[in-house]
């Protein structure tokens, strides 16, 4: 009897024990739960991020030659692509004789007038006074005729004219003489001074042209998806190819809006990384957003027409690595844990 009677409590017996162990383990795996909620905050929804620079031609023109593949490690300077310069160095040797010729004169002009330029000068001005001299008889024998009613008033007109002109000529010549002796004046330095600038700036202007024909790396990173070939055109502000700083990673976090106030600037990060399992990276929270990833986006959501249904929005979170890991590129998944109200994160491995 007493046999039967255990033999029968015995299943009882059993599913009590596994009722209790399932619900000590509940509630272990609730405290846990609840203990890690306390002290972390875990997020999937981040990725690796880090610089991409587009890099384009400051001109258009035909695709020369590129002078880097997908992969290639460059720095700041380094050559990326030529283009076809042909055009720019002709304007740029047309504005360096300009220059050269605009700083003769002026060297011409301070360095006074050479000997051989006086005396012309000087022929000039006496083939001028000669010339006053007969206009002048010439209109005195004129008037003199006129007076006695020898000679039409055209006749005397023309004379009196000639004899101005001829007045005229020796005054001119008389004072490209005395100016050329003199030496350049004020004024005139000015005007030659401002014809050297117009010069050099049209050598700078050249040069501009020319070396907007060579695509230089305006950042260091790796090369990646080159978009053009030898031959094919380029434009302004159409990108060539991009460059991707590996050496400036970071994590970027989208956390949910009502969690957003639980993490700091400074906490402690650990970011675990898919594509390497069991390899954790430490960091810290450098950034909260100033505004939900929404705001920013092509097409705002608008609640004004009255259709509205409540969405959980997401703060970006910036997070920055305590070094570069090899190995990581941009637009990795991770797992990132925040170490709430400054728990020490795990060390790196």
């Amino acid at each position: 009897m007493q046999a039967e009677t255990k033999t029968r409590r015995s299943p009882v017996l059993i599913v009590a024990t596994i009722g209790v162990i399932l619900l000590l383990a509940a509630v272990a795996y609730g405290t846990y739960y609840w203990i890690q909620h306390q002290r972390y905050f875990e997020t999937e929804n981040a990725k690796v991020a880090g610089d991409l620079v587009q890099v384009s031609a400051k001109a258009p023109g035909r695709i020369a030659s590129v002078k880097v593949t997908d992969g290639s490690v460059v720095k700041q300077g380094d050559l990326l692509a030529v283009l076809e310069d042909d055009l720019a160095q002709a304007q740029l040797a047309q504005a360096q004789a300009g220059l050269e010729r605009a700083r003769a004169e002026r060297a011409r002009v301070v360095g006074g007038a050479r000997e051989q330029e006086i005396r012309r000068l000087e022929e000039a001005v006496a083939a001028a006074g000669a010339q006053r001299d007969l206009a002048g008889k010439a209109f005195e024998h004129t008037q003199a005729l006129y007076r006695q009613g020898a000679v039409a008033q055209f006749q005397f007109d023309q004379a009196q004219a000639q004899d101005r002109a001829a007045e005229a000529g020796l005054s001119q010549a008389q004072a490209a003489l005395d100016g050329i002796k003199a030496g350049a004046s004020a004024n005139d330095l000015a005007v030659l001074d401002a014809a050297v600038k117009q010069a050099e700036a049209a050598v700078k202007l050249a040069q501009l042209a020319v070396d907007s024909a060579r695509v230089i790396a305006s950042t260091d990173g790796t090369v990646a998806q080159i978009n053009v070939h030898a031959g094919e055109m380029a434009a302004p502000g159409v990108p060539l190819l991009t460059l991707v700083n590996l050496n400036n990673l970071r994590v970027e976090a989208n956390v949910e809006e009502t969690d957003v106030a639980r993490i700091k600037v400074g906490e402690p990060v650990d970011v675990y990384v898919d594509a390497y399992p069991g390899r954790s990276v430490a960091g810290e929270v450098a950034e909260v957003g100033v505004a939900t990833g929404s705001v920013f986006s092509l097409i705002p959501q608008d609640n004004s027409t009255g259709n509205f249904t409540k969405i959980v929005q997401r703060v970006p979170v910036r997070i920055k690595l305590a070094q570069t890991e090899p190995g990581l590129r941009p637009g990795m998944s991770v797992l990132v844990r925040v170490h709430l109200q400054g728990q020490k994160a795990v060390s790196a491995k």
